[in-house]
C-alpha cells in the first residue's frame, strides 16, 4: 500500500517541499540531528534501536557512515517516497548487515520493495523480517499485506488468521480477511469472520459497517441489513455516504420503511440520488404526488449524466395521473438530455397520438425508430411502423377529397 506523500518536517513548516529537503539527504551531520525524532519513530513501529546498532560502523565508500545512518536514509527516503532511491541504498548496505541489525534491514527494505510494487520482494523481505522475530503482530500484518498484494490470497487469509487467533481483537485483520474471502468468492466466510468477534468488538464502527455493506451487496439478511444500518447511522447521522447505503438497503428490502422516513433522510442528505430514490419507492407505492416532488427534487440538485432518467420517470408519473400534457413536456426535457435513448421519443410519440397531434407522433416516432433504441425492442419499432402506415394512409385519403 503506498503511503500518504508526507515528510518528515512537515509539521515544522508545511509549505517545505521535497526539492529543498534533498541537500539534507547527503549531509549526515544534519541528519543526525533528527536522531532522537527518528529514534522514537522507529521504537513506535517496533524497529530495533539500541545504542550499539547506531555505532556499528559501516565500512563502504570510504565512509564513515554507520549502519544506523543507511536504516535512516532509507526510512527516510521511504518517507518521502524515493524509493529507487532507498533500494540503492539498500543495496550498498547489505554486505555489513549483522544480527542485530537485520531486522530492521528487512523491514525498511520490504516497505521500499512494497513502494516499487515489487511485491514478490517484499513478500521475501517481510518473510525474514518474520523469521527474525515473529512475536511482532506488524510484521505478521504487513507479510499477510505483501501476500495479499502478491495474489497468495490463501497464505495472507492464513496469516492474518494467525494474527487473530494471538489477538481476538486485532479488528483491522478481520477487515482485510473479509475482503480477501470476497476476493475468493467465499462471502459467507467473509461476513462470518466479521460477525464472529469478541464483544469488546461488537460496536466496533468499522467491523459493523462492513458487515452491512457486504450483507447488501451479496443479498443476505434484508430485515438484519437494514437494523444494522441503522444503527450505523444513529452513530453518524452526518455521514451521507453511510446515508445513501442506508436508503439504498430500505429500499431493496424494506421501502415500507423508507417511504416512512423519506422527509428525514431527504433532510439529512439532500441530494440528486437520494431524491431519486425516495421518489422511485413512492411511484412503487403509487404515491404519484410525493413522487414527482422528488423526481422535481432530484432535477433541481441533477449534475450529473441521470437527468435524463429523472425527468423520464417524472414523465411516467404524470402519464399515471392522466396528465399527458406534463408528461410530454418532461419526455421532451429527457431527450434534450440524452438525445441517444429513443425511447423518451417513443413515449412522447404514443402521448402525442393520443392528443390527435399526429404530425409530433411521426415526428418522434420517426426519431424512434432511428436510434438504437430501436434494435432493443422489436414490438415498439412494429407499432411506430403502423401508426407511420396509418398516418400515410389517413393524408392520402385527405389529399384524395
Amino acid at each position: 500500500m503506498k503511503p500518504t506523500r508526507q515528510t518528515m518536517f512537515d509539521t515544522q513548516e508545511n509549505d517545505q517541499r521535497v526539492g529543498s529537503i534533498r541537500p539534507l539527504i547527503n549531509n549526515f551531520e544534519r541528519m543526525k540531528y533528527m536522531l532522537t525524532f527518528t529514534t522514537v519513530l522507529l521504537s513506535v513501529m517496533g524497529w530495533s534501536t539500541n545504542t550499539h546498532n547506531f555505532h556499528a560502523q559501516l565500512q563502504y565508500l570510504e565512509s564513515d557512515v554507520t549502519i544506523n545512518d543507511s536504516l535512516l536514509r532509507m526510512a527516510f527516503f521511504n518517507r518521502i517516497e524515493s524509493y529507487t532511491e532507498a533500494e540503492a541504498v539498500m543495496a550498498r548496505t547489505r554486505p555489513y548487515i549483522h544480527p542485530d541489525t537485520a531486522f530492521s534491514y528487512y523491514f525498511i527494505s520490504a516497505q521500499t520493495a512494497t513502494g516499487l510494487m515489487a511485491h514478490d520482494s517484499a513478500v521475501v523481505r517481510y518473510q525474514r523480517a518474520f523469521e527474525i522475530d515473529s512475536t511482532r503482530n506488524l510484521v505478521k500484518q504487513k507479510l499477510a499485506i505483501a501476500l495479499a498484494n502478491n495474489n497468495d490470497i490463501p497464505a495472507a487469509i492464513s496469516m492474518f488468521r494467525r494474527i487473530i487467533d494471538d489477538d481476538s481483537l486485532a479488528s483491522t485483520e478481520r477487515l482485510w480477511m473479509a475482503k480477501l474471502y470476497v476476493r475468493q468468492d467465499m462471502v459467507d466466510s467473509a461476513i462470518a469472520v466479521l460477525q464472529d468477534r469478541p464483544a469488546l468488538l461488537q460496536n466496533h464502527f468499522k467491523i459493523q459497517h462492513a458487515e452491512a455493506r457486504l450483507m447488501h451487496k451479496h443479498g443476505f439478511y434484508g430485515k438484519r441489513t437494514v437494523d444494522l444500518y441503522a444503527s450505523l447511522v444513529k452513530r453518524k447521522p452526518e455521514d451521507r455516504e453511510l446515508l445513501m447505503e442506508y436508503a439504498k438497503t430500505m429500499a431493496r428490502y424494506n421501502p415500507t420503511e423508507l417511504l416512512e422516513k423519506s422527509d428525514w433522510l431527504y433532510q439529512q442528505h439532500a441530494s440528486a440520488d437520494m431524491a431519486f430514490i425516495i421518489a422511485d419507492v413512492h411511484r412503487f407505492f403509487e404515491k404519484y404526488e410525493g413522487a414527482i416532488y422528488y423526481y422535481d427534487k432530484a432535477i433541481e440538485h441533477a449534475i450529473n449524466s441521470k437527468i435524463d432518467q429523472f425527468y423520464g420517470n417524472a414523465a411516467y408519473v404524470f402519464e399515471q395521473i392522466n396528465k399527458p400534457q406534463q408528461a410530454i413536456a418532461y419526455y421532451e426535457k429527457a431527450m434534450s438530455y440524452n438525445p441517444e435513448d429513443g425511447f423518451y421519443a417513443y413515449y412522447a410519440a404514443l402521448l402525442y397520438d393520443q392528443l390527435g397531434n399526429h404530425q409530433k407522433a411521426q415526428t418522434h416516432f420517426r426519431t424512434f425508430l432511428s436510434s438504437p433504441a430501436a434494435k432493443e425492442n422489436q414490438q415498439f419499432v412494429e407499432f411506430s411502423n403502423d401508426r407511420l402506415t396509418l398516418y400515410k394512409q389517413a393524408e392520402f385519403m385527405k389529399r384524395g377529397r
